[in-house]
């Protein structure tokens, strides 16, 4: 399984809607695989602006990835270079919800393996 194929498996997962980009690199016959997604939404339409997205991910030659960022926190920046950490259920065992102990996000439902709205894996205490 290369770079992409992963980075494409954990966005699924996560449910993250996500573009293929395969473009010829100058002066050469390879092909170059990106993966692009968290495209923004018009602030006056409502709807997805075409052709740009937040996040681009490039496979390069020696099967890393190349990870371009716009428009992001500074948490965001953490997460991406250095982990984002874990956070557990605040909400209690019998609560219906899951309530995130790091960033107090709610989720209508029960174990979830990424909190929804910091991202950090859920683990449990």
């Amino acid at each position: 399984m290369t770079s992409t194929d992963e980075l494409r498996r954990i966005l699924d997962e996560r449910g993250v809607e996500w573009k293929e980009h395969r473009h010829m690199m100058p002066g050469s016959m390879a092909i170059q695989r990106e993966t692009l997604w968290g495209q923004p939404v018009d602030s006056t339409s409502g709807k997805p602006i075409s052709h740009v997205y937040h996040y681009r991910a490039t496979e390069m030659g020696d099967g890393r990835l190349f990870l371009e960022a716009q428009l992001i926190a500074p948490a965001q920046a953490i997460a991406a270079t250095v982990g984002r950490g874990t956070c557990h259920d605040a909400a209690g065992k019998q609560m219906a919800f899951f309530a995130c102990s790091a960033c107090g996000a709610t989720i209508e439902r029960k174990h979830p393996r990424f909190c929804y709205g910091c991202g950090r894996k859920v683990v449990d205490e």
